[in-house]
C-alpha cells in the first residue's frame, strides 16, 4: 500500500513540476532591451475589463489589462531607484533584479497606467510596491511605448508595433519646412502612430526642430495638437519646449486652449493639407478602435470634410509619406485574432538587439527612446526624445 501511494505521489509531483516548467517556460515574451532595460509581456494575461457596442453594432474593448516585466542592469537599477525617489527603501542598486507590474490601457485614448507594480531582488522577493500609477498618454517619448502596443496588438491585430518600429517615411509624416530672412530654417513633422479622429477633429503628436543659418539646433517642440481637418483650424492640448539652456520645460499657448485660423500663407497651411491628404489615404487607421459610427467601411471625405481645391488634389497625388501602410494592415487584421502572428520572443530565448533602427539612421523616430528615460538637458535631444519616467 505504501508502495503504491509513494508511486503515484511521484507521478503527480512529476506532472506539478512539468507543468510549472512549462509556464514559467512560455509565460514571458521578450519586446526590447537595451543597457538598461529589457522588456517582456505574457499575452495569455491580456484580458478585456470593458467594451461597449457602438451604434452600428461594433463590439470595441476600452479598457485592456495585462501583466509585463522589466528586468534592471545595474545602470537601469540605479536610474529607476533614483525616478521613483525610492533610495531610502533600495540604498543599493544590486538589490533590484525586475519587476512586474499590471498595466491598464484604453486604446481610444492611447493611455496607460500602471495599476500595481512589484519590484524584486535576485532572490524573488518583493523588495517595494507601488499602486494606482498615475495615468499618462503614450508618445514616442514614453518608456511604456513598447508595452502599450504589444498589448493593444494582441486585441486588435492592427499594427501598433509595426507602425512603432516602421522606417522613418511611414512612420513620421513630414508636414513643412520654412526658411526665414535669417537662415534659420523650422522643420515640422507628424507622428502617425499618435494620430486618431475623433469626429472631424485629428488628434495627434507633432515633433518640430529650428535651426539657425548655421545648422545649431537651437529649439525644439514637441507638442500634442487637436486639428479640425474640416475648419481649417487647431489648439495646442499638450507639449514640451527644449533649448540648449533650458533643456525640456512646459510648452505655454498662446492662445489659452482657444482654436485658432490656420491662415493660407501660414506655414501651418502646408501641414493641413498634407494631414487632410494623409487622413484620406488612411482612413483605416486614423479610426482605429474609434467607438464613431461610420458609414459604410471609412469616411466619406470626398467634400463633406475636405475642400477639393487644385493644392489638396495634387497633394494628395504627390505625398509619398501617405502610403496606405495602415490601411492595408487594417484591412488584413481587422477582428482576427491569429496567435500564429505573434513576433515576440521567449524569455532566454531572444536574438540580439532586434529594437530596431538607430537614432543616427533615423530623424527622430525613437528606436531607442528609453535609454534616457528621464529627460536630461542635452543635445541628444534632436536625435531621440528623452522618455519620461513611467510613474
Amino acid at each position: 500500500m505504501f508502495k503504491k501511494f509513494f508511486a503515484l505521489a511521484i507521478i503527480f509531483a512529476t506532472i506539478f513540476f512539468m507543468n510549472h516548467e512549462a509556464a514559467a517556460e512560455t509565460q514571458w515574451f521578450w519586446l526590447d532591451s537595451n543597457d538598461k532595460y529589457s522588456k517582456y509581456f505574457e499575452p495569455d494575461s491580456v484580458t478585456i475589463k470593458k467594451k461597449v457596442v457602438t451604434s452600428d453594432g461594433r463590439e470595441i474593448a476600452i479598457e485592456i489589462e495585462a501583466w509585463t516585466k522589466t528586468t534592471y542592469s545595474y545602470e537601469g537599477a540605479a536610474e529607476t531607484i533614483k525616478n521613483y525617489a525610492i533610495s531610502n527603501i533600495l540604498p543599493d542598486p544590486r538589490a533590484l533584479s525586475y519587476s512586474l507590474a499590471l498595466l491598464r490601457v484604453n486604446p481610444q485614448n492611447r493611455t496607460l497606467q500602471y495599476v500595481r507594480e512589484d519590484f524584486y531582488n535576485a532572490d524573488h522577493q518583493v523588495v517595494w510596491s507601488k499602486e494606482e500609477g498615475r495615468v499618462k498618454e503614450i508618445t514616442s517619448r514614453s518608456f511604456d511605448e513598447e508595452f502599450y502596443c504589444a498589448i493593444v496588438d494582441e486585441v486588435f491585430r492592427l499594427g501598433e508595433r509595426d507602425r512603432k518600429r516602421a522606417p522613418k517615411e511611414e512612420r513620421w509624416l513630414d508636414l513643412w519646412t520654412h526658411t526665414d530672412d535669417d537662415g534659420a530654417t523650422t522643420n515640422l513633422t507628424a507622428d502617425t502612430t499618435t494620430m486618431r479622429l475623433k469626429g472631424t477633429n485629428l488628434i495627434l503628436w507633432e515633433w518640430q526642430v529650428k535651426k539657425n543659418s548655421g545648422g545649431q539646433t537651437t529649439e525644439i517642440r514637441f507638442m500634442k495638437k487637436s486639428v479640425n481637418l474640416t475648419q481649417g483650424t487647431e489648439v495646442l492640448k499638450d507639449g514640451q519646449i527644449w533649448t540648449p539652456t533650458n533643456s525640456w520645460q512646459q510648452l505655454k499657448d498662446e492662445y489659452d486652449g482657444a482654436y485658432r485660423m490656420i491662415h493660407t500663407d501660414d506655414p501651418d497651411y502646408k501641414g493641413l493639407v498634407r494631414l487632410r491628404a494623409y487622413v484620406k489615404n488612411n482612413s483605416n487607421w486614423v479610426t482605429r478602435y474609434s467607438l464613431d459610427s461610420f458609414q459604410g467601411s471609412a469616411f466619406s471625405f470626398q467634400g463633406k470634410f475636405f475642400p477639393e481645391t487644385e493644392s489638396w488634389q495634387l497633394t494628395a497625388k504627390r505625398l509619398k509619406g501617405a502610403k496606405n501602410f495602415a490601411d492595408k494592415n487594417s484591412e488584413q487584421l481587422a477582428g482576427d485574432a491569429r496567435p500564429g502572428d505573434r513576433k515576440y520572443f521567449r524569455h532566454g530565448r531572444r536574438p540580439s538587439l532586434c529594437a530596431g533602427h538607430s537614432p543616427v539612421e533615423n530623424f527622430n523616430p525613437q528606436p531607442h527612446a528609453d535609454k534616457i528615460r528621464n529627460g536630461n538637458a542635452t543635445a541628444e535631444a534632436l536625435g531621440q526624445h528623452a522618455a519620461a519616467s513611467r510613474s
